[in-house]
């Protein structure tokens, strides 16, 4: 009788496959303990290549405990069905008979037994998968938005480092500075190939046309500064040859077109509403840098001139 209920147990459990109760949630670990988001994530994929490298263990581990149990359920049901049983052998035979029988009954259920601790061991590892799958969820989210923070935190310094490095620049002395003179717009042929010192107070307007022109400071800057109100869109030129050295957005300057003329004399061109050079292009006096915006103040260019990190007041260079 037990057997067949062995053997029915059996063919219950090859039936159902794999299926066992459910295993705890395991608890989640406090981030504190770990020390960051990122250490977190690291622990967790370390715990997730380990259920995973188990799991690979317990499959042959279930299909051999399968196989066996299959093959000693199908002889004990042999042995123990009627007209099998020793006839005529004596009590030895059927002593020998008995013991056969209880071997062969102590190996099913050592093959059940293995089979039903690997699938209930599979089943909390799976458990254990999706917990740290749920938990990692909202961290990957956190990572993200932390590295896109740390993105445009350093995207923001990179562009304050340039725009500082643009007045460091050592003009005509360096290797890859190229100036190109004459060219575009109200611009004197005859001292168009003057160094930029020569030019104070002969600067033409980066802007043509009729212009309001109101002295201001900046925040950034540490001198005065011009603006140029004109119509939106109004071409904004370069007021002498040189090399473009920022051209990009920076702090309340807006769009910034920064050329360095030689020998440490600098012009700055912001407010603007589209940038036309790019860092690095050779301009000629008159080229097009960009084009007059608008900040909410009106319509306007801001201009500055500076020299060696010092800010010039940019009047007597252009004739004010």
């Amino acid at each position: 009788m037990r057997a067949r209920l062995l053997v029915a147990a059996l063919g219950l459990c090859l039936v159902s496959g794999l299926a066992v109760a459910d295993a705890p949630a395991q608890r989640a670990e406090p981030l504190a303990s770990i020390g960051g988001v990122d250490q977190v994530l690291v622990a967790l994929e370390a715990e997730e290549r380990t259920v995973r490298a188990e799991l690979e263990t317990l499959a042959p581990r279930i299909e051999g405990a399968r196989k066996r149990a299959a093959v000693r359920g199908r002889a004990l049901y042999r042995l123990v069905r009627a007209g099998l049983l020793p006839v005529g052998g004596g009590f030895g035979a059927l002593f020998e008979h008995a013991i056969r029988v209880e071997r062969v009954r102590r190996g099913v259920d050592e093959d059940v037994r293995e089979l039903d601790a690997a699938s209930t061991r599979k089943t909390e590892l799976m458990h254990r998968l999706e917990a740290i799958a749920t938990r990692r969820a909202p961290l990957e989210l956190e990572q993200q938005a932390a590295t896109r923070a740390r993105a445009v935190l350093e995207e923001a310094e990179d562009r304050r480092l340039s725009f500082e490095r643009a007045f460091q620049s050592k003009g005509a002395g360096n290797g890859d500075y190229v100036a190109v003179y004459g060219g575009a717009g109200p611009i004197d042929p005859a001292a168009a190939g003057d160094p930029f010192r020569a030019q104070k107070g002969r600067l033409p307007f980066p802007i043509a046309g009729r212009t309001e022109i109101s002295r201001v400071r900046r925040g950034g800057a540490e001198g005065p500064g011009l603006e140029l109100r004109a119509a939106p869109g109004t071409a904004v030129r370069a007021v002498h040859g040189g090399r473009v050295a920022f051209a990009d957005r920076y702090a309340s300057f807006g769009k910034v077109v920064i050329i360095d003329h030689g020998d440490g004399f600098f012009t700055l061109l912001g407010n603007l509403a589209t940038v036309d050079a790019r860092q690095g292009d050779s301009v000629a006096a008159g080229a097009r840098v960009g084009t007059v915006g608008d900040d909410g103040k009106g319509p306007m260019v801001y201009f500055e001139v500076r020299h060696s990190g010092a800010t010039l007041d940019p009047g007597p260079w252009l004739g004010l």
